[in-house]
């Protein structure tokens, strides 16, 4: 299948579609206003939804066209937007902070929150960034400015498992002067995959969630 993807970044912010076999870009829609930073995208029903970084502005983006339908305002723990993501019945954003804000998908308010923690020490876990579900109650979630990814049960906050990627551009990717933090994850539900990449990239990484 295809991969649907934000680019960050004022003056450069866009979605584009991409297939994550050749890293050919397929589509991709018209650059944003400059005043735009692009965050968080997902897939709701039929329709993308894409968060901005410290605008406080939704984007509701035509699947097909890659076109701005609708922007609705948003608000969260520190009215920023970085992750989103859906499992069929509720969205759940992140913001930097350490919580996972819920969404209704119709409606677009929130209907609570919840904050990560790490049970070895009980405090919590902040600067959650991109995040995919990979079943229906657990997301796994990046840490900004680390490579780990934490493994979080989204009805209690508990992040059960950690896995560390630090090295794994330098060691198996292709590196570049440009190349930022990891943060961008996507999930196959038909296979397991889950598909890891960062900001400025030029790799995507892939390792199966279930045999972990």
């Amino acid at each position: 299948g295809l991969i649907y993807e934000s680019c960050g970044l004022y003056g450069q912010s866009r979605v584009q579609v991409v297939d994550p076999i050749s890293g050919d870009i397929v589509a991709k829609s018209e650059t944003f206003d400059a005043s735009i930073f692009a965050e968080g995208l997902e897939l709701v029903g039929d329709r993308l939804l894409m968060l901005t970084w410290r605008e406080r502005q939704l984007f509701e983006i035509n699947r097909e066209t890659l076109a701005v339908e609708e922007v609705y305002s948003f608000s969260t723990f520190q009215n920023e937007g970085w992750g989103i993501a859906y499992n069929g019945s509720v969205v759940v954003v992140t913001d930097g902070s350490q919580y996972l804000h819920f969404w209704d998908p119709v409606t677009l308010q929130e209907l609570s929150r919840i904050a990560v923690f790490d049970p070895r020490t009980n405090k919590p876990i902040s600067r959650l960034n991109e995040i995919e579900f990979i079943n229906d109650h657990e997301i796994l979630a990046n840490v900004w400015l680390t490579d780990v990814i934490v493994r979080v049960d989204t009805r209690t906050g508990r992040a059960n498992t950690a896995y560390d990627l630090t090295g794994v551009l330098v060691e198996h990717g292709e590196p570049t002067p440009s190349a930022d933090v990891l943060n961008g994850i996507a999930f196959n539900d038909a296979t397991g995959e889950v598909y890891i990449t960062g900001k400025l990239w030029k790799s995507l990484f892939i390792f199966n969630a279930s045999a972990t």
